[in-house]
């Protein structure tokens, strides 16, 4: 999984689940994602 999929994905998994708490967080997460992997 490279860097753009992992944006591409984030971007879709947001507009998709709007039940999450803080959005924020969710984005955090992902950004810790695509700053762990490789590529």
């Amino acid at each position: 999984m490279t860097k753009a999929d992992i944006i591409e994905y984030k971007r879709v998994f947001l507009l998709e689940n709007k039940t999450l708490p803080t959005p924020i967080v969710a984005d955090g997460l992902i950004l810790l994602l695509i700053f762990f992997t490789p590529n």
